[in-house]
């Protein structure tokens, strides 16, 4: 298990940053009584629902538009498609800015471009924290969010039942409250059929 001295001692200050607009959009959407370690679930989540895992990278492993960490400042929700290295990136730059200090990113510290899988460790309250949202493409969390499955790649690092037991209950409550959310969202957005009856009715 990775020591918490090692995390208050390892964070990396970034050259590059993720897109502003799209960062204030998410950190500002937290509800007010979370907690600060369901605040760092329900980041990890909104970002592995935005994120997709490139295919062209996955099946020739070339780095292509990933040589460089830059590219990260141009990444929005269309401009959607990272590898691990990247999102790791991401999800450690919003951490920052919600004021989570301690962050450990594994085979990252050089900032660039590496053929070798990546992920982050934090501190967050007396949880330390391990987020991995690829760890298989077909089945990691950049999939299994978008179908409100249950991540498997964020979790908890301490062997201690009570700290185990009061983290998933945060996941629970995250997961919970965007399926209630996305839900809601869904909601609003007129069926297919509604539309097309708009669209013949514009024609007559």
């Amino acid at each position: 298990m990775l020591k918490k001295s090692v995390l208050e001692s390892s964070t990396v200050e970034h050259e590059f940053h993720f897109d502003n607009n799209i960062k204030s959009k998410i950190i500002n959407s937290v509800p007010k009584d979370f907690s600060n370690v369901e605040r760092a679930i329900y980041v990890y989540t909104k970002l592995c629902q935005i994120f997709s895992y490139d295919p062209v990278y996955y099946f020739k492993e070339e780095a292509g538009n990933h040589s460089s960490i830059a590219n990260i400042e141009n990444y929005n929700e269309e401009n959607n498609e990272v590898v691990c290295y990247e999102f790791a990136y991401i999800l450690s730059d919003v951490l920052k800015d919600m004021g989570i200090s301690h962050i450990k990113e594994r085979n990252n510290e050089e900032q660039k471009f590496q053929n070798s899988h990546t992920n982050i460790s934090f501190l967050v309250d007396d949880f330390v924290i391990f987020a991995d949202s690829t760890t298989t493409v077909e089945a990691g969390d950049l999939s299994s969010s978008k179908y409100s499955l249950d991540l498997k790649g964020i979790r908890c690092m301490q062997y201690d039942d009570e700290i185990q037991q009061r983290f998933m209950q945060a996941k629970d409550k995250v997961k919970s409250y965007i399926v209630e959310q996305d839900e809601k969202y869904n909601m609003m957005i007129p069926n297919k059929d509604y539309i097309e009856e708009l669209n013949e009715n514009q024609k007559k």
